[in-house]
């Protein structure tokens, strides 16, 4: 299993990584499987209940285990709250005490267009780590190619959150998704000018990857270039001003956007 694929399966909480260092053994995974599990079930629910933060920690319990599923997921408040049996006002609040205990990462939706009435307007919540949403969701460390795509969109959202949290830059991380299908995965904004990207679970990625981005780059003020963000090894141009990048290459691409002293790529 390479890094990135740990990532999407185990996480990166550093016991998690400490644990993997030792090797690739079923004695290993084990070890991760239980370590996770104790950080959903005593960590996570030990820390809410400590705090007094929910009334009943029985419906929290089950609406943490739906916040580990729907993780990604534009989120449907009713939906949620009709398979708890807890108020929709409750179930933003669950979500509201997993942001303030940084547990989630919110995504908002960009809701301006000039062409497109609807627009989707509910925000997506990210778990702050792989490993733990994919034990909340109680999901097998053996997923398969759509499952591991998934999860890599996650992962990449939540590098695209934390490297502006540590440049300080008061960017923000969207996503747009119009009722008619087009969406982009993400959006980073700043002083009302876009970064589009996509994220594709592929080392090949081709034209058919980018029809999303043309109609966003067509509507919106986007700054430079647009960005398929998937495995391939090197750059690779797949239109004007349209590449597709390692995801390595990340913090290269967002700090060209800020127009950083140190952009290099």
């Amino acid at each position: 299993m390479d890094i990135l694929t740990k990532n999407l399966v185990n996480g990166s909480l550093p016991k998690i990584l400490s644990i993997e260092s030792e090797g690739e053994t079923i004695e290993q995974q084990n070890a991760v499987e239980e370590l996770l599990s104790s950080y959903v079930n005593l960590y996570i629910e030990e820390e809410i209940r400590k705090e007094a933060l929910v009334r009943n920690v029985g419906s929290f319990t089950n609406f943490l285990k739906l916040a580990c599923i729907e993780s990604g997921n534009i989120v449907n408040f009713t939906k949620i709250s009709n398979e708890i049996g807890v108020s929709h006002q409750t179930i933003a609040e669950y979500y509201r005490i997993l942001e303030d205990c940084m547990l989630v990462e919110k995504i908002q939706p960009l809701t301006t267009s000039v062409t497109r009435k609807k627009l989707s307007k509910s925000p997506k919540y990210i778990l702050f780590d792989l490993g733990v949403k994919r034990l909340g969701a109680d999901e097998p460390f053996n997923p398969g190619t759509k499952q591991l795509s998934v999860l890599f969109e996650q992962f990449i959202g939540l590098e695209l959150c934390r490297i502006l949290q540590q440049l300080s830059i008061p960017a923000k991380v969207l996503f747009w998704r119009s009722h008619d299908g087009p969406e982009v995965d993400y959006v980073i904004e700043l002083n009302g000018e876009y970064l589009p990207i996509e994220i594709k679970w592929t080392d090949k990625p081709s034209a058919a990857d980018i029809k999303h981005l043309l109609l966003f780059r067509a509507e919106y003020n986007v700054r430079g270039v647009c960005y398929v963000i998937c495995r391939c090894n090197m750059p690779m141009l797949l239109a004007d001003d349209i590449f597709a990048m390692p995801w390595q290459e990340l913090p290269k691409i967002i700090e060209k956007f800020l127009q950083m002293p140190n952009a290099h790529l």
